[in-house]
């Protein structure tokens, strides 16, 4: 098994690796080889960059892709993306080309792509369409939403998620007309990897498969979003251009079931269950297929199949124990409260790497690892070091290096980062001299030892991953974790050395503490149940399978796209296709909730508020992740908050994907509180809060976090939100004089209460009382929270940007 490259997107990376090492032991996320991004060029090929920032060929022929030919013209595809969008009649086209650079390897290139723009003021928008340049079919439209100043109203939406389904549906009919209807499948889920917003458009999200020659092919997929008004607002069609071999399978589905079921065993394995888009994670204990992998029969020859697409290998024994060695790893203690600096950080990579002589640090930055990296919520340290060349380089070569704050525990290192494989030298991974086999498998346990912690009794090398073809350019190892000898879901570890024994690439992927996490989990259902159970529950289905077309990490290599007709292992019930079986409960669980777009599906309301007052809002909250059920499924909606709470809330609710980045010079003083640190759960929110000028550190050098949330604190807060402090100062305060308890009430802040009230964010108590000192549940912050995103589009100015 080899690393797949992807363009420089950590989360993305990070999730191929988990994918190819799970691939070995169980859990595989759904879809995690649609991610894969990759460019094919001829050798010796000039490359530039586009505005996004992909690398696309500048002269040349790419490899395995046709010229583009075209049966409709330039203009005749821009009226069929104006018919189909009558909104882009205001927009103007900026740029037209036959070809596709922006998928790769580019290998389908009878496609037209139309840049367009859209002025406003001084300010200008790109959009993007493509259309099949044979069928006049739309491929894709992307539109950015909303423009920034734009206020509307969004909520409620308009159209429920069923009415936006038809929509979508009558959309496809004029969109791709030359697909048959009856080819067309809706999918059960649709995976968003990007928390929305609570606030802004209300966004239904739907995936339709599209079957070829009759059969199901799961890579090809049709995207389509529709918002609360009923606009189509994003539409993605892929099309590969791949060959596809006859639909006719040699064996029948009987005899690939027999195949499979006298082939595969089944082990217990830990299992991540993964909440709202990767954010939070619960675990179970579940039995599954010891090659997750090898759940493809060819239909043609009979083969089990890996995940390459190659004769699985059902013999070896999967795993080998790792050896300890005399250096291992060691934490290191930051000096910033126990975080590492930015120098420290570094200096903790260049100990234990060997980082070219002519490569200086150029970039740090602290985040937060997430919330696409499994939602660990550690502090990471994203490096750089780039060469200085004595002349400008596109691509210059750079290593990347990703690192724990609080440990110096190093999570990803990458040679040669910045740019793409195919923008780097031909010789770079020429050496004088190749170690062997055993020279590289000493040299990737010495590296194990001292990046990984605990590493001989945490991890188990993958023998799978040791055995390199003759010629290959690296060695690459993976390694799986295990917890009381059963191996740990998407917990892993991966390197690769070059054929002299550097290190060029290393990834892992940690979780602190799994004692408290696993410790208690034990299995009720024994193996021989679980066998039954996946053999009745579920069935072989023949698929068209879609193998390589991405280049690998290691080398640079491009695997080439293989297409084949296999079965593949699903369950009876396609609601739980992406289930893993509960050892403890013998029941079908699902390893994903709350992925899908949060208007679109229903997740399990928890226990403790099916029957609450706030029901519906907190219903809301948790589908968008502004709130989240604890380890029991339970949302706790009478606890009273903080102010620290409330303003968690908001961030989610506004910015989900907000993290505050640290300044790229270490004497750069960032605007924050002073009783607020980097290292603070409210840190984040704190940072939202300044930006959006909705506290002032200046005026408030003090937060004060945990302090109660009041009826009038929450009052003020949501004034300044508003952004109608000068108003609420200058308000008659008839609302707050006619509360009974109006002498409890500060007098600075009756003008706030008043406005409040006014606007329906607050509303008074039965007997004519506003409470102002009463703390604020979590069910009532729900509540005022759903009435402030009603609000959208009904004030003056734009409530959030």
């Amino acid at each position: 098994m080899k690393m797949i490259y992807r363009k420089h997107f950590p989360e993305r990376l990070k999730k191929a690796v988990a994918v190819t090492t799970l691939s070995l032991v169980g859990l595989q996320p759904a879809a995690a080889f649609a991610e894969t991004s990759a460019v094919q060029v001829t050798a010796g090929e000039a490359v530039s960059v586009s505005a996004t920032g992909s690398a696309v060929p500048s002269t040349g022929a790419v490899q395995n892709a046709a010229l583009p030919t075209a049966k409709i013209t330039k203009e005749q595809a821009v009226e069929i993306v104006k018919k189909l969008f009558p909104q882009f009649e205001k927009f103007t086209v900026s740029n037209v080309q036959l070809g596709d650079h922006s998928t790769y390897p580019p290998q389908y290139q009878n496609v037209w792509s139309i840049q367009w723009e859209y002025t406003v003021g001084n300010n200008s928008y790109g959009f993007s369409s493509k259309v099949d340049s044979m069928t006049g079919d739309l491929l894709s439209t992307s539109i950015y939403q909303p423009i920034p100043g734009k206020n509307e109203t969004y909520y409620p939406p308009k159209l429920t998620e069923e009415e936006a389904l038809a929509v979508a549906k009558e959309f496809i009919k004029k969109a791709s007309p030359s697909i048959p209807e009856s080819a067309i499948r809706k999918s059960d889920t649709v995976f968003v990897h990007a928390p929305q917003p609570l606030f802004g458009p209300v966004l239904y999200s739907f995936s339709f498969a599209i079957d070829v020659n009759g059969v199901r092919s799961p890579s090809d997929i049709l995207y389509i979003t529709v918002d609360g008004n009923g606009q189509v607002t994003g539409y993605n069609r892929s099309v590969s251009g791949d060959v596809y071999p006859s639909g006719t399978p040699a064996l029948s589905a009987e005899e690939a079931s027999k195949i499979y079921e006298a082939s595969v065993d089944y082990t217990l394995q830990y299992m991540p269950v993964y909440k709202t888009s990767y954010r939070d994670k619960k675990w179970i204990l579940g039995w599954t297929p010891r090659r997750m992998g090898e759940a493809n029969v060819d239909a043609q020859t009979g083969d089990l199949l890996d995940e390459m697409g190659n004769k699985a290998d059902t013999q070896s024994a999967p795993y080998a124990d790792v050896e300890k060695m005399s250096a291992v790893f060691t934490p290191v203690l930051g000096s910033d409260h126990g975080q590492l600096t930015a120098d420290q950080a570094v200096q903790a990579v260049e100990q234990r790497m060997q980082i070219p002589q002519d490569r200086k640090p150029s970039y740090q930055t602290l985040r937060s690892d997430g919330p696409y990296s499994f939602g660990s919520g550690k502090k990471v340290w994203d490096l750089n070091w780039t060469e200085q060349p004595q002349k400008p380089q596109p691509f210059p070569s750079s290593t990347h290096a990703s690192v724990d704050a609080m440990t110096g525990q190093i999570l990803e290192y990458r040679q040669n980062a910045f740019g793409p494989p195919w923008t780097q030298s031909e010789n770079q991974h020429e050496t004088t001299s190749r170690i062997t086999n055993e020279e590289a498998r000493n040299k990737a346990t010495e590296y194990i030892n001292i990046l990984y912690p605990d590493a001989a009794n945490e991890l188990k090398l993958i023998t799978a991953s040791t055995n390199p073809k003759q010629g290959d350019s690296s060695f690459d190892f993976q390694f799986q974790r295990f917890y009381k000898g059963i191996p740990v879901g998407g917990e892993s570890a991966s390197l690769s050395l070059d054929a002299s024994g550097k290190l060029t690439s290393y990834y892992a992927n940690r979780t602190d503490d799994l004692d408290t996490a696993l410790g208690k989990l034990e299995a009720k259902l024994t193996l021989e149940d679980a066998k039954a159970k996946y053999l009745t529950d579920t069935t072989e289905q023949l698929q068209y399978k879609r193998f390589g077309g991405y280049y690998l990490a290691s080398n640079g290599n491009f695997q080439p796209v293989s297409i084949k007709l296999v079965y593949a292992r699903v369950n009876r019930n396609p609601n739980q296709n992406g289930f893993v079986l509960n050892a403890a409960s013998g029941e079908w669980t699902p390893s994903f909730t709350g992925t899908e777009s949060p208007a679109s599906g229903s997740d399990p309301i928890p226990q403790d508020i099916a029957k609450h007052w706030a029901r519906k809002e907190l219903a809301t909250l948790l589908k968008y992740g502004v709130i989240k059920a604890d380890d029991a499924d339970l949302i706790h909606p009478d606890e009273a908050l903080t102010f620290g709470d409330w303003m968690n809330m908001m961030k989610q609710a506004v910015n989900p994907n907000f993290e505050p980045q640290a300044p790229y010079r270490a004497d750069v003083k960032v605007a924050g509180f002073s009783d607020v640190d980097a290292a603070s759960p409210y840190y984040a929110a704190s940072q939202l809060y300044i930006q959006n000028r909705w506290l002032n550190p200046e005026t408030t050098p003090e937060l004060h976090p945990e302090q109660p949330l009041t009826r009038e604190a929450l009052a003020v807060n949501l004034i300044h939100v508003i952004k109608y402090d000068k108003l609420a100062s200058v308000l008659e305060r008839n609302a707050a004089e006619s509360f009974l308890d109006r002498s409890e009430i500060s007098d600075a802040e009756r003008g706030a209460v008043s406005l409040a009230v006014q606007l329906g964010l607050l509303t008074a108590t039965a007997d004519n009382r506003f409470d102002p000192q009463h703390r604020v549940t979590k069910a009532e912050a729900a509540a005022v929270l759903m009435r402030l995103v009603t609000l959208q589009g009904k004030l003056d100015q734009v409530i959030v940007n």
